[in-house]
């Protein structure tokens, strides 16, 4: 598959925080990833869609060096995976579907467990980090409770707050609304835009959700069968005509439906 260019007026004038470079990863002997190479600009956030098999997570965990690709190379920030795997994992905070947060310990361990790895932090500078990062997430007076007391939606803002305790300058999402009432979708989704204007990080938003392209995507990668089947502004992706596309924003009208039977 030969190289997609980024659509002319959204060409980043900067280095590109995140460069993918001829990408294929595979699971024994079958091809989830091919040939995939772009380049994405610092401060976007990129809505990653397509269907259940099509490689959008298995490309999201390549990026997030949580899988070790098969072939070619990532480089965030300057960092090559291939040359330096432990900088380029430094550089990004996963929030993951389920939030994957540790039952047995409180929120404020969860939020501190990363940065914990990372450096030494006395009680006190630990509370304060932990208290100002739940914060910047919309939580409050939570330090102390158990992930099994918190709703669907605070679990959600506990993996964001433990993930931005690092200052990553790449977030990964993977599904953030999964599971989420709309009420609380539509809010994680603005918190994913606040994330991005007060950290200036670059998003990749792994989702489902077709709203969500419209609501705070710059640019929108589409994949199929492992492939990029688009890759441009929210605004093209809406009016594409490649079917496969088309059949994933009108689904009624591209796949038959079966009628219920009597």
């Amino acid at each position: 598959m030969s190289e997609l260019p980024d659509p002319p007026n959204l060409s980043p004038v900067a280095e590109p925080a995140i460069r993918v470079t001829d990408l294929g990863h595979r699971f024994d002997q079958k091809w989830v990833l091919r040939e995939i190479t772009l380049d994405i600009a610092p401060g976007e956030i990129v809505t990653v869609l397509g269907g259940s098999g099509g490689g959008k997570t298995t490309f999201l965990r390549c990026v997030g060096g949580l899988l070790n690709p098969t072939e070619g190379d990532i480089t965030i920030m300057g960092d090559s995976f291939r040359r330096n795997p432990d900088r380029l994992r430094s550089h990004t905070g996963f929030v993951f579907q389920y939030s994957a947060l540790f039952d047995s310990m409180t929120v404020e361990e969860n939020v501190l467990f990363g940065i914990r790895r990372q450096r030494k932090l006395r009680d006190k500078e630990g509370k304060e980090l932990a208290t100002q990062l739940l914060a910047d997430v919309g939580l409050h007076d939570v330090l102390h409770r158990l992930p099994s007391e918190l709703s669907g939606g605070m679990r959600k803002r506990v993996g964001l707050a433990r993930a931005l305790a690092i200052e990553p300058q790449v977030l990964l999402y993977d599904e953030p609304t999964s599971g989420l009432d709309p009420v609380t979708a539509y809010t994680i989704d603005r918190l994913i835009t606040e994330t991005r204007d007060r950290t200036g990080a670059t998003s990749l938003v792994v989702t489902h959700d077709v709203g969500s392209v419209a609501r705070f995507a710059d640019r929108v990668l589409f994949f199929a069968q492992g492939e990029v089947a688009f890759w441009g502004s929210a605004s093209e992706f809406q009016v594409s005509e490649d079917p496969q596309v088309r059949a994933f924003l009108e689904p009624g009208r591209y796949v038959p439906v079966l009628e219920s039977q009597a």
